[in-house]
């Protein structure tokens, strides 16, 4: 009964572990509550519980140095408020008026002159001329200029002329532009002319008054700032006392005391607080398990890669408390998405790097500005990763980091108008955490392959080494086999690139899916050098069965190497459950009663391909395989082989678990037939020279 109840327990216990549901709910609930006490642990109150209007009871000193900014930026704002802005007068403008009235005047005399003995013509041609003014005239009014008096023309054009530059002779700003062309009015009507006279002379005196006095921005904004600068930054020492027994507490007496941690809240807002850290925090868990659900459902089913993120994150939240005593930014949130980029995904990384940001600045009590660096800092970082294939990119992501966080906090400092050196501080800070992100990353990535079985580019390049143990037997007791896993290796990386899968991981898997050779090398045909075939003298049932343990003999030197588990896939799949078929037929050939031979002892054991990458693999080898058999290997020979080949999978049903789609079929055939080609290509026949007297 006790053995009963005790396996009971233990299948209940192994349901949970292995529901995928209620190991996110479990997970979820551990950083829930791992986000909430550490935001619970750290809400501290004040020291007075005050509000507005209350009598103190007593006299209250600071306790520490600080630094009141918003004191500070009130009297920089009245500074500025006070400065007067430099004004210049543009000659340039009075120039272009002058000019355009004597152009005016000069056509106006132009046109009298060369049409004087014809009073109709010259109207119509000066009418004709002028029927687009800027100064907006009439016909009329152009009739009356053509047809006046030459002294009385005269004497219109030097008025206007005088009047304009004796307007504009001591500046005029573009608020006094209309009371300038109204006095201008005003005395033109005090002339003797005649109404219409006045009125034509008053269209082109106000066209021609413009705004000629200007700010002078630049002059304006240094004074400004050196009125600013002149400002000191309002200190308040530690012992200063702010509010005096029996004094009115006022809103400036609260801020203060709320700026030195002084202010005790209410029993009903700490309570308010303690249900925003709990609503808050479980707003950050639910979004970051929704997303890894929603959109990486494959991820989140990895236990590995799940605790994974998972560690990472808090860690750096948790050390955040620490680093920001430093500085706000030298903490490496940066280090997620570098990390998590290159040993599970850049999406992820730059995606939960967000909530990592958010939560480290809240946390921190961090400005606006801070978070805004952070996520800045961890999209170049996730997407410097994106592309990393070598331990020198994670250097140079945090060179990356370090320039665009020092530019983008020193914007912003300059932007918000804080003082030059203590930008300057910031920024150095940010850089140098950049620095700090790609160091530790360097120091966690050896640790995090180790323990969580990850596959990172690195890790990839180092297995492509020939010096790897393996790569190198396979080098020297299967030479045949390791010519042609370095071939298929080159079809595979081409394949897998141009559908956007790993192409690293199908080239280095190509490069150790036929390691299981190794077992009995000379029982395949690429490793036997002489005519002599071992297979000659067994069995057909024993041959097949050699040549598809090499799968699971593979798979098993795989594990023992500690090769990851993404490669020893590819091993154990790469020939998924297709047939043996010439040892199958040959066994049909020998026997009396074929129908008694079981097809299965003649085909590999599988599962067949779960990924676009073992996919790729399987059909690289065996089109490698295929047309290196090939007798005349031309283009179109190639190509029949290829298509045959890719067919003959589907049909199999070898590629179903593989998402591989049609279009992506037709690519891979196309990157395995530029290969080939240049495998394969037309050589040049060269001739017979023994026949010829060759001299040295």
């Amino acid at each position: 009964m006790e053995l009963r109840k005790s396996l009971k327990k233990m299948y209940f216990f192994s349901k949970i572990f292995k529901s995928s549901r209620l190991r996110m709910f479990g997970l979820g609930l551990f950083v829930w509550l791992t986000l909430f006490f550490s935001f619970s642990a750290t809400m501290g109150s004040g020291k007075y519980a005050y509000t507005l209007g209350d009598t103190a009871r007593e006299d209250i000193a600071i306790t520490k140095d600080l630094i009141d900014d918003e004191a500070t930026m009130r009297l920089r704002d009245k500074a500025e408020n006070d400065v007067d802005p430099v004004l210049y007068i543009d000659p340039t403008v009075q120039v272009d008026s002058k000019k355009e009235i004597r152009d005016f005047f000069e056509k106006l005399y132009s046109v009298r002159s060369d049409f004087a003995g014809d009073r109709d013509v010259l109207i119509q041609v000066y009418t004709g001329m002028e029927s687009d003014n800027e100064e907006k005239l009439t016909d009329e009014e152009l009739t009356t200029l053509v047809l006046m008096d030459q002294r009385k023309l005269e004497d219109v054009e030097t008025i206007v002329n005088d009047l304009v530059l004796q307007t504009m002779s001591m500046g005029i700003s573009g608020n006094e532009i209309i009371q300038k062309k109204t006095d201008a009015e005003l005395y033109l009507n005090s002339l003797e002319f005649d109404e219409d006279i006045k009125q034509i002379m008053g269209k082109i005196v106000g066209y021609n008054i413009r705004p000629n006095r200007f700010i002078d921005v630049e002059a304006t904004e240094r004074i400004v700032s050196d009125q600013r600068a002149e400002i000191e930054s309002v200190k308040i020492e530690a012992g200063t006392i702010i509010v005096r027994q029996g004094s009115t507490i006022t809103k400036e007496h609260l801020r203060i005391l709320e700026m030195a941690d002084l202010l005790f809240s209410n029993t009903l807002s700490d309570q308010l607080a303690v249900f925003g850290v709990l609503g808050f925090t479980l707003v950050v868990a639910i979004a970051m398990f929704s997303y890894l659900r929603i959109f990486q459902a494959d991820i989140l089913d990895d236990m590995k890669k799940t605790v994974l993120i998972i560690s990472v994150f808090l860690l750096i939240f948790l050390t955040s408390r620490v680093v920001s005593l430093m500085s706000i930014y030298m903490v490496p949130v940066t280090l997620f998405p570098i990390v998590i980029g290159l040993a599970v995904s850049p999406a992820i990384g730059i995606v939960l790097s967000g909530l990592l940001a958010i939560l480290v600045s809240v946390w921190n009590g961090a400005a606006i500005q801070s978070l805004t660096i952070m996520m800045l800092g961890s999209v170049i970082a996730g997407v410097t990763m994106s592309r990393a294939h070598h331990r020198s990119n994670i250097l140079m992501a945090g060179v990356y980091i370090a320039a665009i966080n020092a530019l983008a906090i020193f914007g912003l400092g300059m932007l918000g108008g804080e003082e030059l050196v203590e930008t300057a501080v910031h920024a150095l800070n940010g850089a140098f955490g950049g620095i700090i992100a790609a160091v530790l990353s360097l120091g966690l990535l050896p640790i995090v392959e180790t323990m969580f079985h990850v596959l990172t580019p690195m890790k990839l390049l180092e297995l492509s080494n020939p010096n790897n143990p393996v790569l190198k037997r396979l080098l020297i007791e299967a030479p045949g086999t390791y010519h042609h896993s370095i071939l298929v290796g080159n079809l595979a990386e081409a394949a897998a690139h141009d559908i956007d899968a790993n192409s690293l991981l199908a080239r280095v898997g190509a490069f150790y899916h036929d390691i299981g050779k190794l077992e009995r090398p000379y029982y395949f045909k690429e490793n036997q050098i002489t005519a002599e075939n071992p297979h000659d003298r067994l069995i057909p049932a024993v041959s097949a069965s050699i040549i598809k343990r090499h799968s699971t003999y593979g798979a098993e030197l795989g594990e023992t190497h500690n090769l990851p588990k993404e490669i020893v896939d590819i091993i154990i799949q790469h020939h998924g459950t297709t047939s043996i078929k010439y040892f199958y037929h040959k066994a049909c050939e020998d026997s009396d009663d074929p129908d008694n031979i079981n097809p299965l002892d003649f085909a590999y054991d599988g599962p067949i391909p779960s990924s676009r990458e073992a996919a790729i693999v399987m059909l690289a080898d065996s089109v490698e395989a295929a047309v290196r058999s090939l007798q005349e290997p031309t283009h179109d020979h190639i190509e029949n082989m290829v298509d045959k080949i890719i067919d003959g999978k589907m049909e199999e049903g070898q590629l179903e678990a593989s998402d591989l789609t049609f279009k992506d079929l037709r690519t891979i055939k196309n990157a395995f037939m530029v290969v080939l080609k240049g495998i394969f290509h037309e050589r040049i026949e060269y001739p017979d020279l023994s026949e010829f007297d060759v001299r040295r």
